[in-house]
């Protein structure tokens, strides 16, 4: 994971763990470091919110994943785990499928912020797995 990458995920973390109101929800943040006794190409976030679940494979700029996390990401979708590439290039975050397809995409910038924008990734999320929260 790029220098990048790691800071974007730190936000998204800072996100999920200060802005939302844990005495309404229920919410659960992993984030998944790698190593030799893990099977390569695992997405690097987990999230759980309110009973939406979701891996997530960070990416900034034009990064792409690599062909075991392009490969993992295909397998756990199969399995019926919602899995994406969540993509942050400049203001925008973006969700899209392995194949680079988008699928729902935030612009954060003067008077939208970044906070805001995972706010309505979430609400999306959780709409595609048909949370009425």
């Amino acid at each position: 994971m790029s220098k990048s990458e790691t800071q974007f995920t730190n936000k998204l973390k800072h996100y999920i763990e200060k802005y939302t109101d844990k005495t309404r929800h229920r919410v659960f943040f992993l984030k998944i470091h790698g190593g030799l006794m893990q099977r390569a190409g695992i997405p690097d976030v987990f999230i759980a919110f309110d009973g939406m679940r979701v891996w997530l494979e960070v990416k900034c700029g034009k990064n792409i994943p690599q062909l075991n996390q392009e490969l993992t990401i295909r397998e756990m979708k199969a399995a019926g785990v919602p899995c994406y590439v969540l993509r942050n290039v400049g203001t925008t975050i973006a969700l899209e499928d392995e194949k680079g397809t988008v699928l729902f995409c935030r612009r954060a910038g003067d008077t939208v912020h970044l906070r805001d924008a995972f706010t309505a990734m979430i609400n999306w999320l959780m709409e595609q797995q048909n949370i009425i929260n």
